[in-house]
């Protein structure tokens, strides 16, 4: 699965062919999936910019509808949820805001509390920081990106 511009693309041989899914939508902008229990959770905007987005959720092997999150996860957020700002570990999901809103579930995003507001939210997300530390023995890694758009990974 991949969160698109253009909807969520899910393929279901191996990236051979994918489809793209937007019912349930209320926008096709999608800029963060992440998987919890038997569940796929994927944000929703207008666009890169939008003032508002929305969390859904769906069946990771269902064709059914994507339907808002809710339990406490507000319709609308404060700006998008972008890329990797949904994060999980075990039952336990967090979903950060362009805002900087912070909220949290401890059972598979069935229920939600807001744990912190005006986060100064960075381009790194807590769950890549991790497998970077397991991919590189705790060692700290830079990415920067070249004025030619290439990424350069240091170690």
């Amino acid at each position: 699965m991949a969160a698109a511009a253009i909807g969520l693309c899910t393929s279901r041989d191996g990236g051979v062919t994918w489809d793209v899914e937007r019912e349930g939508l209320h926008a096709a902008y999608c800029s963060a999936v992440s998987f919890t229990g038997d569940d796929v959770l994927v944000s929703a905007s207008a666009h890169h910019f939008a003032a508002q987005g929305a969390v859904y959720r769906r069946q990771v092997d269902g064709h059914e509808s994507l339907v808002g999150v809710g339990g406490g996860l507000p319709v609308w957020t404060d700006g998008i949820v972008d890329t990797g700002c949904i994060a999980t570990r075990g039952s336990e999901v967090a979903v950060a805001d362009a805002k900087g809103n912070l909220y949290v579930s401890a059972d598979t995003g069935r229920t939600w509390s807001r744990r912190a507001s005006d986060l100064r939210l960075q381009a790194v997300c807590t769950h890549r920081l991790s497998a970077d530390r397991e991919l590189t023995g705790n060692r700290r890694r830079r990415e920067s990106i070249s004025p030619r758009g290439k990424s350069d990974l240091r170690t």
